[in-house]
């Protein structure tokens, strides 16, 4: 999302902050999409500038120059589809073990077989 923010459009429907179960990885998906969609475009830096504490911002840094590095279309959507799968089934899983509502548990078992069937097309048109 950072070096790519036009992924945020084809994303929005799919996948949140709140997906993202691991807390630091939680807190910068709530400021990139915020600063997304405040501004239409991403300054890592000032999201950077957030973090206080050196082991964070070293943590944040790694992420946000981890890049994929594909020259071919195809396997860009399939590495994008592969992330996008691994995080939002971890958040599934994760409410599927705390949930005790049996029809919000059907909701979520359904959302997981959606998310096992995902392809990302970053076909525009």
């Amino acid at each position: 999302l950072v070096n790519e923010p036009h992924l945020f459009s084809v994303l929005k429907d799919i996948i949140s902050p709140d997906d993202f179960i691991d807390e630091l990885s939680h807190k910068v998906a709530l400021l990139l999409y915020e600063q997304y969609e405040r501004e239409q475009k991403i300054m890592p830096q000032l999201i950077l500038n957030q973090f206080m504490d050196m082991e964070e911002q070293n943590e944040v840094a790694i992420l946000f120059h981890t890049t994929l590095s594909l020259s071919e279309e195809e396997q860009k959507e399939k590495a994008i589809t592969d992330i996008v799968k691994k995080v939002k089934l971890a958040s599934l899983d994760k409410q599927l073990n705390e949930i005790t509502d049996m029809s919000k548990f059907q909701e979520l078992v359904k959302k997981r077989k959606e998310i096992e069937q995902l392809h990302i097309s970053l076909v525009t048109g």
